[in-house]
């Protein structure tokens, strides 16, 4: 009789019988079916990781090997005399295969109806659609042949697709696993499956031994021949044995027992590129750290093996880079880990204009920093653009940036970026400044009799680090709607503006950023009395200590509102001069500044720099300058739906991935990353004169970049003390509490999973038990029973 196990779901250790009442009753359950279509969805949107959650929670059978005491051991597994054929990989599209098959079964049984003899005779137990879409068969093996694999080219062979390509993974592993669906998608069922007699013969994956397969393509007790070259493989002047002896040292020697396969692990994964990914140099300049040499070297291959990437482990390159390893031919990944540092991210798309001139004169460490510090200056620029986000509130060009660093890296190049791109508006200011001080002049000249000349009200854009906070509401009044700017170079400096005059402007950032009103109200006649509309952007930089200080309260909503990123540690680090910018590089970046220019103010600036000072040397330039008034123009609205679906897809993967790892910090800091998003395509929009499919397109990636990056740069920052304060304010409360609340007072782990894939939560079902036991708010009846205990 045939002998089949199941797991419940992926994450299972322990299999269970599968006999046909478990089978059809898990095929006929209606949770089965359920998730089973809301995964076919999920896929077919190209939603990945909700497609993968749920077909995670479908049991999967093991049709091909099993094993007495239902652990799933590859080593261990007995064939059960069946296998699986996995369409889903075939180099031909998954409709032809099928076509073709029922071909070969009608024309055998010349019917238009399935012919349960001919499926029996050609093996066919179960043919079935997978959650993908796909196509997967399982068939009965033979006498003729002496592996899966040779069974596998047969079968397909029948169909006249000789060319079928590589053959699935299934053929290789007998502890492979079988997503179970719901009938609707079985095509075709042989009962018979569960009850037939089995003639067993000896079968194998490939036609070598199980144990060969299992551990790839060598034996893993077969150590091979150790020659004096692997020995004295050389990094540099030095061999690669003597440096391992040295890391070894270095991490404080070899560990006690328990431990020391773990660390083995870790020293493999140090030098194999160092070694090429050979597992036979690797064994050979490794110290074995005791312990058997067989096993050592099986996880030589294993680690080697599963390498996919090129990059040494930082902690190791940094050691290596301090002893003077750096320069070694052999090192090559050494040598270029420092400017392939964005390999670690997603891959930098093609950059708008202004972003793309700048990242092309910055140093491999500055990319990121400098489009941060580049987002509140050029957000200053377009200030006379606005759109309606996704909720259909108007968003403008603000943002919050903060760039830190150790002492002395670098962290200037943000006055750079103001100095070039603020250069009109400084102009502007200067002459604005100087109308005021006439203005004092003029005051302080009369007599108390004279009537003296009435405050000018005059629009200053570039506001000092240090400021009262009437001063800042009546610049603001003044400016009608156009962003304000402040570059601090030091944080402790912006923290004394931010509560000189004793007001504390927290709440004040915190408005701006949402372009909200604020204001006061005094009876005295000497300070600013009502509310305006509040748009600021703001630049930061400072050190480790001073940034985390400043920024110690995560619950303050300024850290999901502010955009902070790390400058690489620069020291001890090789020199990395920016480079000069070129004529065609000026002609772009002084083109978009004459267009923004341009849209903002109704003329422009008619003197040269410096020219304004001349205004200083006597009041009687006070009544003749009417010109320094600068009338601007109306605000313009820009159309931005077609940017939508990008950040709505973007927001839902988000959403997803926090809700599976339980990361509310993840879950809070996406919906502002978002927001973000938006006001840096709004941006982006502004940086060509015309804005085609084309253009769009470069706005959307650099957008769905930006915002990947935001978040992990947000989270790395600010995450774990987030989620530790969350976590702490939350003992009494229940995780998933909506959830909690829509199941009766008993409920099955059946009833669980059905309200999760209605309400979409992604959280594994194991895990939410695990959570609610911990907040004591469940108590388990039974294996699969639970009662709630709080109301």
């Amino acid at each position: 009789m045939s002998k089949f196990r199941y797991l419940s779901r992926k994450t299972d250790k322990t299999s269970k019988e599968l006999n046909q009442e478990v089978f059809e009753k898990i095929i006929d359950s209606e949770s089965v079916k359920s998730t089973c279509y809301e995964a076919r969805k999920a896929f077919e949107a190209g939603e990945k990781d909700r497609y993968d959650m749920l077909k995670g929670n479908l049991p999967l059978a093991m049709w091909q090997g099993y094993n007495e005491k239902g652990v799933r051991d590859k080593a261990k597994q007995t064939p059960t005399q069946y296998f699986m054929i996995d369409i889903d990989h075939a180099k031909y599209p998954t409709e032809y295969i099928w076509r073709e098959f029922v071909k070969f079964v009608m024309k055998k049984a010349d019917k238009e109806e399935w012919d349960a003899e001919v499926m029996k005779a050609t093996g066919v137990r179960i043919f079935r659609q997978t959650p993908s879409g796909g196509t997967r068969i399982i068939v009965k093996a033979t006498k003729n042949f002496a592996s899966i694999q040779e069974h596998q080219e047969w079968f397909i062979g029948m169909w006249g697709l000789s060319d079928y390509g590589d053959l699935d993974g299934v053929v290789y592993d007998f502890s492979r696993t079988d997503y179970l669906v719901c009938r609707e998608w079985i095509k075709y069922y042989d009962p018979s499956i569960f009850t037939e007699e089995v003639d067993f013969f000896p079968i194998t994956r490939d036609g070598k031994e199980a144990k060969d397969v299992a551990s790839g393509s060598e034996s893993s007790d077969k150590i091979p021949e150790i020659t004096d070259e692997m020995r004295n493989l050389k990094l540099g002047n030095k061999l690669v044995r003597e440096i391992a002896e040295e890391w070894v040292q270095y991490q404080g020697g070899v560990p006690v027992d328990g431990q020391r396969h773990a660390f083995y692990n870790e020293l493999i994964k140090n030098f194999r590129n160092l070694c090429e990914s050979d597992p036979r140099y690797v064994f050979a300049v490794l110290p074995l750290c005791e312990g058997d040499p067989a096993k050592r070297y099986s996880q030589c291959v294993s680690i080697c093996k599963s390498n996919n990437t090129s990059m040494i482990p930082k902690d190791f390159y940094m050691w290596l880079v301090r002893n003077g390893y750096k320069e070694s031919k052999k090192a090559a990944p050494l040598r270029t880990y420092l400017e392939s540092e964005e390999k670690e991210h997603e891959p930098m798309p093609k950059l708008p204009p202004v972003f793309r001139e700048f990242c092309n004169i910055c140093p491999p460490d500055f990319v990121y920093p400098t489009i941060v510090g580049l987002l509140p200056v050029m957000g200053t620029l377009t200030s006379y653009v606005r759109a309606d986000y996704i909720d259909y509130v108007e968003q403008s060009t603000t943002f919050f940036s903060c760039i830190w660093a150790p002492p002395g890296c670098g962290k200037s190049f943000a006055k750079r970026l103001v100095d070039i791109l603020m250069k009109k508006i400084k102009v502007r200011d200067e002459i604005n400044n100087i109308r005021e001080q006439l203005w004092l002049i003029d005051t302080r000249t009369k007599g108390d009799n004279e009537k003296g000349q009435d405050l000018p009200h005059v629009m200053v854009r570039i506001m000092p680090a240090i400021n009262s906070l009437p001063e800042f509401l009546e610049k603001m009044r003044d400016n009608q709607g156009f962003h304000m700017f402040t570059l601090a170079e030091e944080v402790d400096t912006f923290k004394k503006g931010s509560s000189s005059g004793g007001a504390d402007k927290s709440d004040l950032f915190r408005t701006a950023w949402d372009n909200s009103e604020y204001g006061q109200s005094f009876k005295s006649a000497s300070t600013f009395k009502g509310m305006v509309k509040v748009y600021y952007n703001i630049l930061l930089t400072g050190t480790p200590g001073a940034v985390k200080k400043y920024y110690s309260n995560v619950e303050d909503g300024m850290v999901t509102r502010i955009s902070i990123c790390e400058i690489e540690n620069q020291q001890f680090a090789k020199f990395q001069p920016w480079k000069r910018f070129t004529k065609k590089q000026l002609e772009v970046i002084d083109n978009f500044v004459d267009r923004c220019d341009a849209n903002t103010y109704a003329s422009p600036v008619d003197m040269e720099d410096g020219e304004y000072q001349s205004y200083s040397n006597s009041s009687k330039n006070y009544d003749e300058n009417v010109k320094w008034k600068f009338a601007l123009k109306a605000k313009q609205h820009i159309n931005m739906d077609w940017l939508f679906p990008t950040i709505l897809q973007w927001l839902e993967e988000k959403r997803i991935e926090a809700s599976v790892d339980y990361n509310q910090a993840a879950d809070t800091f996406r919906r502002r990353t978002a927001v973000k998003g938006f006001r840096l395509g709004l941006v982006c929009y502004c940086c060509w004169a015309k804005v085609q499919e084309r253009e769009r397109t470069i706005i959307k990636d650099f957008v769905r970049w930006f915002m990947n990056r935001d978040l992990e740069e947000s989270l790395k920052m600010f995450g774990e003390a987030y989620n530790n304060l969350q976590n702490s304010v939350q003992e009494n409360a229940t995780h998933h509490n909506s959830l909690y609340q829509s199941l009766p007072e008993q409920f099955t782990r059946v009833d669980l999973i059905n309200q999760c894939v209605k309400q979409g939560v992604h959280s594994k079902v194991k895990v939410i038990i695990y959570r609610w036991k911990a907040d004591k708010v469940i108590e388990q009846l039974d294996k699969d029973h639970f009662k709630k205990t709080k109301k």
